[in-house]
Formats: structure tokens, sequence, C-alpha cells
């Protein structure tokens, strides 16, 4: 029985398919759009757990995405946590993409790490 397209992406997602399984089954141009379809089907990115671990709370953690969209002339330098509102969102001269970058996500980050829920001890 063919997977459906929320199963294909929860798969890839999971790491039990590769990209370029989940663009042919999803029909998906590029990881981008497979992103984008797994926040439209509600397929929520896997955490990540690293083999040593980070002492109480660890798995918790701040996703952090940025996106440079580069043209000829400028590029559209993108900031965000996932299901937050860009944190920068600015058009820059082509060959400056990168300034003040690490200020930006910086920035992301601790607003973040402000928002996780309390640790309980």
């Amino acid at each position: 029985m063919p997977m459906t397209v929320h199963e294909t992406l929860q798969a890839w997602v999971d790491r039990r398919l590769t990209t370029a399984q989940a663009l042919e089954l999803t029909g998906c141009a590029d990881e981008e759009e497979l992103w984008q379809a797994c926040s439209s089907s509600d397929v929520a990115p896997r955490s990540v757990h690293y083999s040593v671990e980070d002492g109480p709370g660890a798995g918790r953690y701040v996703d952090v995405t940025v996106r440079v969209m580069v043209g000829t002339e400028r590029s559209t330098v993108l900031v965000e946590r996932r299901g937050e509102p860009a944190s920068l969102y600015e058009t820059r001269e082509h060959g400056r993409e990168t300034d003040g970058l690490g200020d930006a996500v910086e920035a992301a980050v601790r607003e973040g790490l402000a928002r996780l829920p309390p640790l309980r001890g």
C-alpha cells in the first residue's frame, strides 16, 4: 500500500527516507518545498538528541532558520524561529548578505530561549 504524503514527510523527517526519495514521492521541487509541506501537514521537525546529554532539561531546543535568497543585484536575508515571526527580514546589496548576521541569529536564539518553559527540578 503506498504511503500518504503525510507518512512520506514523517518518514523523511525521521530519516527513514532520503531527500531524493521524499521529493519523488511527494512531487515537491526541492528541500525547501518539503519543509513547507511538513509545516502545512503538521509534521514536526525531529528532535535532535546527541550522544552526550547536556544535563537536566536536555532535549529542549530553539530551532532557528537562516535563509538567503540570492539575487544578481540584491539578496533577501531571513532569520526566523519556526512558528514565530521573522527576527530579521531584510533586502541587502549583493555581496553584503552576511553583514551583522551573527547578531540577528544570536537575538533569535536568545528570544527563543526566553520562551522555553521553565525547567522542573
